[in-house]
């Protein structure tokens, strides 16, 4: 007899009924926890999944929606199908992923059901997209939905407004600043759809559309965003960080003036208990580096005032550089003088701005610093 998840692979109905009619449990799960119907469903074989059903196959049975097995391979027949056998309020990633991969005969669909909106989330007492998040798309996500919603302009869609304010995330991080159209519509002062200060679990951490802005470095979505009335410079995305320092840490963003002036405007002081880094200033490599090499006085100063003495000793190049010896002081007579080091090119990119000012204060305050951690034995004379 044919293996029965072989059979349902193939949508071989005949081989299915009769590994049924011999008593065979059609939801027993393959080494890899798949059942028979997982496989019927991934390969669009819509006889095979309604014999499956039919015959008492579990569709709770994978972590994995079948539902959404059924969206991803583009199956519209067989998602209305399983539809009247799915839990509405387990099916929330099925309708981003219909539009997100273009399958919007499906979507649409979905949406159709009336499941999707404000007030059948609060029914059920869920909104299981801000539990749960959604999957890192790239810019053909962004591109489907923006297809989908202005495709849909004027209509009343019946949706909840996290799946607006996550189209507003992948629009503020499509490339080179593709998404402002978009950004326009969703935030429009008349109908505005989507909330600017929104926070969107993405693959487990929380993003805004404000900070994946500045991490992608679109200019002018920022400028868009912090214009709006309701924008806040204070909410923070991965890694816990501001807008301020996910923009400066993306590559070369502020290499023209352009850049510079949208980071002192992204810059606003936070209370220090609200910045805390545990893991001695770890990922903040980049800003630094870039700050050191593209950044004026006022940013690096205002780099410093963010993170304090909440990086560790990376920070130090950036107090010479701002020729802050009472940084410096208490930087290098706290116990976090013996940790990690700052990377040697933060050290030559201070050398670079410093080099061709021979009798700056900061230079001298350089020497003074080298002078001193080598008498501590901090540094070895060949750091």
């Amino acid at each position: 007899m044919m293996d029965l998840h072989r059979a349902a692979a193939l949508g071989d109905t005949d081989a299915i009924l009769t590994a049924a009619e011999q008593g065979y449990d059609v939801s027993t799960p393959d080494t890899d926890g798949k059942t028979a119907l997982w496989f019927a469903v991934q390969n669009g074989h819509l006889d095979a999944c309604g014999l499956l059903i039919t015959r008492g196959a579990d569709i709770d049975a994978q972590n994995l929606s079948f539902l959404e097995v059924a969206v991803q391979g583009g199956h519209a027949d067989i998602v209305t199908m399983l539809w009247p056998h799915c839990k509405a309020e387990k099916e929330q990633r099925s309708l981003e992923s219909a539009i997100s991969l273009g399958f919007h005969d499906i979507a649409d669909f979905l949406i159709g059901t009336g499941e999707f909106g404000y007030q059948h989330f609060q029914a059920n007492g869920t909104d299981l997209p801000m539990r749960e998040g959604f999957p890192e798309r790239d810019t053909a996500a962004f591109q489907q939905w923006e297809r989908f919603l202005f495709v849909r302009n004027g209509e009343q869609l019946p949706l909840n407004h996290l799946f607006f304010d996550y189209a507003l995330l992948l629009s503020t991080k499509a490339d080179r600043n593709a998404g402002l159209r978009l950004v326009h519509l969703l935030l429009d002062k008349s109908n505005p759809m989507a909330e600017v200060n929104c926070r969107i679990k993405i693959n487990g951490h929380f993003e805004t559309p404000l900070t994946a802005a500045a991490e992608a470095g679109n200019l002018e979505i920022l400028a868009v965003l912090i214009d709006h009335s309701n924008t806040s410079l204070t909410i923070c995305g991965k890694y816990d960080w501001p807008a301020f320092l996910h923009f400066i840490a993306c590559d070369q963003s502020i290499i023209t003036e352009k850049g510079r002036a949208i980071a002192r405007r992204l810059f606003i002081e936070i209370h220090p208990d609200h910045f805390l880094i545990d893991s001695r200033g770890t990922g903040l490599e980049p800003v630094f580096s870039d700050v050191l090499r593209f950044g004026d006085d006022t940013i690096v100063k205002q780099v410093i005032k963010l993170v304090k003495g909440a990086a560790g000793t990376i920070i130090l190049p950036l107090l010479i550089r701002a020729n802050e010896p009472s940084g410096l002081k208490w930087i290098l007579h706290c116990d976090i003088m013996h940790a990690t080091k700052p990377p040697p090119i933060l050290w030559v990119l201070l050398c670079d701005h410093l080099l061709p000012h021979p009798h700056s204060n900061a230079l001298t305050l350089f020497t003074r610093v080298a002078e001193y951690l080598v008498g501590k034995a901090i540094w070895s004379g060949s750091y």
